[in-house]
């Protein structure tokens, strides 16, 4: 896995509430994991967080091979269910959660970085182009509904939203009340 921490710092708030300073120190006594617990770690939080997951998506999410993905899934106890025909995989309970009509999710959201680009359950592929440039620019998105139907973008105080997916004009209507929600408290 590239990138795993060798340390890690710790930011003292109080010093930099106080002097509006950002301050790091190296943890007292800290023993970095081993390189490969370390892996191990960051693939358990991995499919806990995100789960249930195809093995495409940890492939696409770690930048790794698949032997060295299934490696890891071998040393977790992880669950499987079936979604929309295929296996995914997660860690711990799955547990039913209310979601929210309307969300305005962040540019390179994990929602946008958890899951295969072309496997993400939240948008058709064929709009892929709206969400991810080819630049690799990953744009914020508008998630309406239990699916990404609009990207989104601030400009002097106002949000312009540009729809991508098809939805009713009472939807747009709705949407159109969402952003004028969100407006007010940027």
């Amino acid at each position: 896995m590239h990138g795993v921490a060798s340390f890690v710092i710790w930011l003292n708030e109080e010093k930099f509430t106080r002097n509006r300073v950002k301050r790091f120190h190296r943890l007292r006594d800290f023993q970095p994991l081993p390189k490969k617990e370390a892996e191990l770690e960051i693939a358990r939080r991995y499919f806990a967080g995100f789960g249930p997951v195809s093995l495409a998506d940890a492939r696409y999410y770690f930048k790794e091979n698949k032997s060295t993905v299934l490696k890891w899934m071998e040393q977790l106890d992880l669950k499987t269910v079936e979604v929309a025909g295929e296996e995914r995989f997660y860690l711990g309970e799955l547990e039913e959660a209310e979601l929210p009509d309307c969300l305005f999710v962040a540019g390179f959201d994990q929602l946008l970085l958890g899951y295969e680009k072309k496997a993400n359950p939240f948008f058709n592929p064929k709009y892929i182009r709206n969400i991810y440039t080819l630049t690799g620019i990953v744009k914020p998105v508008v998630f309406y509904k239990g699916r990404f139907v609009a990207t989104w973008k601030q400009d002097k105080g106002t949000i312009l939203l540009d729809i991508f997916e098809d939805i009713t004009q009472q939807e747009e209507k709705e949407l159109n009340h969402y952003r004028q929600m969100y407006e007010k408290i940027l």
